[in-house]
């Protein structure tokens, strides 16, 4: 049988993901499209992280490129978009890779 197109995705990563549901409150950086624009201050829900990243749901389209500043409970950290996508109006799920490896390596 043919593997489900979510399995083979997941077999392809870097490393390993693990739920990891909460809330962060967030800066979010100006998208490579509008350089110019101010930083916004929010809040994300996250919904799983891995060595190399996490994934989180924000209430606007992000942009691939675009960093954001996490306050999680480990400290704070930069991630940058990799991809997002619309769930419904008015929600967004985005993949970030973590651009610090200093916060990685406190992750154990």
């Amino acid at each position: 049988p043919a593997k489900s197109e979510k399995a083979q995705s997941a077999a392809d990563r870097e490393y390993s993901r693990i739920p990891f549901r909460g809330r962060a409150a967030v800066v979010v950086f100006p998208p490579p499209s509008a350089p110019n624009s101010e930083p916004v201050e929010s809040e994300v829900v996250t919904t799983d992280i891995s060595r190399g990243g996490l994934s989180l749901l924000h209430r606007k389209e992000l942009e691939p490129g675009q960093q954001v500043l996490l306050s999680l409970s480990k400290g704070t950290c930069t991630v940058e978009v990799c991809w997002c996508c619309r769930v419904w109006s008015g929600l967004y799920i985005a993949g970030c890779r973590f651009t610090d490896a200093t916060f990685t390596d406190s992750l154990g």
